[in-house]
């Protein structure tokens, strides 16, 4: 197992455990403004999952495609749970 593998599984594993995290928050949280504090851990776990996806495939055509959504889901999640 290279350094490579070893840093991409450790983003995968994080991106993973931070949407989980969101997900289960919203589920069990009483009311709505506390499920809402639970919908940014998912969106650190994309970006996690873009930048495995980029030190696996380095800056090619889905490198750059997982950044660019990582992009837009940072800077429009606000504006989605507003």
């Amino acid at each position: 197992m290279s350094f490579r593998h070893l840093v991409v599984d450790v983003f995968l594993w994080l991106g993973v455990i931070l949407t989980l995290v969101g997900c289960l928050g919203v589920v069990l949280m009483p009311t709505v403004y506390d499920r809402l504090h639970f919908t940014g851990p998912p969106i650190l776990g994309a970006a996690c999952i873009a930048v495995a996806a980029v030190v696996q495939e380095s800056f090619s055509l889905v490198g750059d495609k997982s950044i660019l959504i990582a992009v837009m889901l940072i800077i429009l999640s606000p504006l989605l749970t507003h």
